[in-house]
């Protein structure tokens, strides 16, 4: 899931929105959540079929944009279902790629699985589950984008994963740090 493919002011405009995510997604959790369910969104509206709106281009063009937009706006109304949603349907799409990115009904049906435990999880323990969330998605949208940048050496798969896992647990210590005590 990323919002830039190849476009590099694409790529740099999520690593900055990734990074605000990571470090200070619990602090602007509002803004972080709108952040969050826009991108799912977007990604989503990707995923939906052509054939399913006749592959009109227009349609085609502001779907994802309409279905980000939409998930940003249910990701402000509530917190504890946000925070389910977002920790569920991030866990639902990393076990479909960890699984090979491979969308079968095996596939899916083990992310669901996966998705709804981590889901209800997250929406018992919300300040933990936030910040957890924040920064490890802020960290993976700041590692899958920097593969768009076309600098040379970071734009293989595996130093994506670097960044990510080395910016989620710096996010992650940073955040539970400067968030000790709020509530």
């Amino acid at each position: 899931m990323q919002i830039a493919n190849v476009f590099v002011p694409g790529a740099i405009i999520s690593i900055i929105l990734g990074l605000l995510v990571c470090f200070f997604g619990y602090k602007i959790k509002k803004i972080a959540f709108f952040i969050i369910g826009f991108i799912i969104g977007y990604n989503l509206g990707l995923k939906i079929p052509p054939e399913w709106y006749v592959g009109n281009d227009i349609i085609t063009a502001i779907l994802p944009f309409l279905t980000g937009i939409f998930l940003s706006l249910i990701a402000l109304t509530a917190e504890k279902i946000c925070v389910s949603l977002i920790v569920g349907i991030f866990v639902f799409f990393a076990a479909i790629n960890f699984q090979g990115g491979i969308f079968s009904a095996q596939t899916i049906i083990i992310a669901a699985i996966a998705a709804a435990i981590a889901g209800c999880i997250a929406g018992f323990m919300v300040k933990p589950a936030s910040i957890i969330a924040t920064a490890i998605i802020g960290a993976y949208y700041v590692g899958i984008n920097s593969v768009g940048l076309n600098i040379p050496y970071v734009t293989y798969i595996p130093f994506s994963y670097i960044i990510t896992s080395i910016l989620a647990v710096l996010g992650m210590i940073f955040q539970f740090k400067k968030n000790k005590g709020l509530e």
